[in-house]
């Protein structure tokens, strides 16, 4: 499973899909960054945040996160990290509706984040959240605190399956607890999501 990245330099320099012994972190220059499978355009500034880490987790380019970081004092986290990636179903999986799987992605992902850290507590359920700007449907959020390295933080938690396709767009907000929570939504709103998502009937292994 995917964990929340730490920031790393920027150096000006594009990335394109690269070959799969190549994976790992990417640095661009470009504003906005595109991801190369999906046409997300990531702006270098978004919601008083930085653009930083670019990873890239396949070959093609379709499977990749894009990094904010906030200034803070000290060592006091504010990040959040955008995940744009096909699902780890087709779309026409019989098991259930696009709801059903989509519900499932986000149960996956906040497993992931109860996995292998201390004192997780729930905050907020998952709930409905609004989709991203200019998309139809809905997506779901919810909020936990955990321990990380001695550090008490909070965590939110957003997915959002692109209806009538295969993408998936997850968001993890991560912030010392104490702190004014993150406006992740003002991130989300500064992307530029594209009118029409490429079809990709590809699938993933489980994060």
């Amino acid at each position: 499973m995917r964990r929340l990245l730490t920031m790393a330099a920027m150096a000006a320099m594009a990335i394109a899909p690269v070959p799969l012994a190549a994976q790992g972190e990417r640095a661009s220059g470009a504003d906005p960054y595109v991801h190369p499978g999906a046409g997300v355009g990531f702006p270098m500034n978004a919601g008083g945040m930085t653009r930083g880490t670019i990873r890239q987790y396949d070959a093609t380019g379709r499977d990749v996160s894009v990094a904010y970081e906030a200034q803070r004092r000290g060592d006091e986290i504010a990040a959040v990290t955008i995940y744009v990636y096909p699902s780890q179903l087709p779309a026409t999986d019989p098991r259930g509706t696009p709801a059903e799987r989509c519900r499932g992605e986000f149960e996956g992902a906040e497993a992931a984040i109860r996995q292998g850290r201390e004192g997780v507590r729930d905050i907020a359920a998952a709930a409905p959240a609004a989709a991203p700007p200019g998309l139809p449907g809905a997506g779901t959020a919810g909020r936990l605190g955990f321990v990380l390295d001695g550090r008490r933080l909070v965590s939110d938690l957003y997915v959002y399956c692109v209806p009538g396709g295969n993408w998936v767009v997850k968001v993890r907000a991560s912030w010392s607890e104490g702190h004014a929570a993150l406006n992740w939504a003002a991130v989300l709103r500064a992307v530029a999501w594209p009118a029409r998502w490429p079809s990709d009937p590809a699938t993933l292994a489980m994060r």
